[in-house]
């Protein structure tokens, strides 16, 4: 029975807070990544889709959370579609588990991720000014849970899921530092040039 316990967590973890109870969250540390990379940017909020497995031990219920997908805007059948195109692309091997909440999210898309999938609301993680909360779901009510835990792993959908989604940002960079280098090269004329590539 010990052993079970054992293999029931990845090697590689990281405890936030307690863990009290039979729920037990795992969530995969390039997923805690893509949540915080998309905190400071989301001023109206965000809502995303968590993707996972779930396994049922003696003592408990263990949640692997390991891929994420934001929930476009738009009409229920296109955001539909596009989550479904996303799922196959990314994870097409791990079901819905949850959703993640960043920021104050309108209830009514929250009611259509439900719509969507009711296992959508089965776990709600919130994070709001840098203060985070998780949510369990029993019986339509909500139970606080007071930790979780953060595991490593070759998590090679999810890696290619954060260069997709945040190339767009390195893309944007990329073009700052060569306007950057355009203007300084204005500023400074050949001489200019010639002494820095002397340095």
């Amino acid at each position: 029975m010990g052993k079970e316990k054992e293999t029931a967590l990845p090697k590689n973890i990281r405890q936030i807070g307690e863990i009290r109870g039979a729920e037990k969250i795992c969530i995969e540390d390039y997923v805690m990544t893509c949540i915080h990379k998309k905190e400071p940017q989301e001023k109206d909020g965000y809502l995303g889709i968590f993707y996972g497995e779930q396994r049922k031990e003696e003592d408990g219920i263990y949640l692997f959370l390991r891929g994420i997908l934001e929930i476009p805007d738009g009409e229920e059948e296109a955001v539909k579609k596009e989550l479904e195109e996303q799922k196959e692309k990314y994870f097409p091997d791990w079901d819905v588990q949850g959703c993640c909440v960043i920021g104050q999210y309108p209830t009514e898309r929250m009611k259509l991720a439900e719509k969507l999938n009711p296992m959508s609301m089965q776990l709600i993680y919130h994070l709001q000014e840098q203060e985070e909360n998780l949510y369990w779901t029993v019986e339509g009510c909500y139970k606080k849970l007071r930790g979780y835990f953060v595991f490593y792993e070759q998590n090679r959908r999810m890696q290619q899921y954060l260069a997709d989604e945040f190339k767009e940002d390195r893309l944007k960079k990329r073009a700052f530092r060569i306007k950057r280098s355009k203007a300084s090269a204005k500023k400074y004329g050949s001489k200019g040039r010639k002494e820095r590539a002397a340095c």
